[in-house]
């Protein structure tokens, strides 16, 4: 190994990826990996938490919804207080306001949702990682900003619970008069 290569080696965004599901633990990391990211992959909350007392990151990018008996938040904090230089990540497909509004109280750097945009976290984790969080400082992002980037994926989803709800979907309001009147 030359040394330019050895020196490229050790200059690799280390990343925590964890994610219950098992076609995007396989796709996922190898795409990051393919982009020039060391991954490591956990399963689960329990299993993400033996590894970052381990090694050490530079990113933490996990599933919000990872199974009980704790979620991505768990593993955000506990990133924070073991390795809080770390730039954290949400991953969900279930984006709506509360979880939202959780990520920022959790100082989360960003919130994606699924599938995410491939370029766009790529961008993003390494940017987070060239600029590594001062311990105390403030979320990156103002709670109106993470909102307003997802809006429309939350406005979605809480359309589908409403057509979901029989209460609310015996409202006589068309769905097309539903949707216009929140665009």
């Amino acid at each position: 190994m030359t040394k330019e290569s050895q020196d490229l080696q050790s200059a690799k965004t280390r990343v925590l990826f964890v994610d219950d599901e098992k076609g995007i633990r396989l796709t996922l990391p190898a795409i990051l990996e393919q982009q020039g990211f060391e991954v490591a992959v956990a399963a689960s909350v329990t299993e993400a938490l033996e590894i970052i007392g381990h090694r050490e990151f530079d990113v933490l990018l996990t599933d919000l919804n990872i199974g009980s008996p704790a979620d991505g938040f768990i593993l955000v904090s506990a990133m924070r207080r073991i390795q809080p230089t770390a730039a954290t990540f949400i991953l969900t497909g279930y984006p709506d306001f509360q979880t939202a509004l959780e990520a920022i109280r959790k100082q989360v750097d960003d919130y994606f949702t699924k599938p995410a945009d491939i370029p766009t976290l790529v961008a993003t984790l390494r940017e987070k990682a060239r600029h590594p969080r001062v311990c105390g400082q403030a979320p990156c992002k103002q709670a109106w900003h993470v909102i307003l980037e997802n809006s429309n994926d939350i406005i979605q989803r809480w359309l589908e619970e409403v057509d979901a709800d029989r209460r609310l979907s015996a409202v006589p309001i068309s769905k097309e008069d539903r949707k216009t009147s929140w665009s």
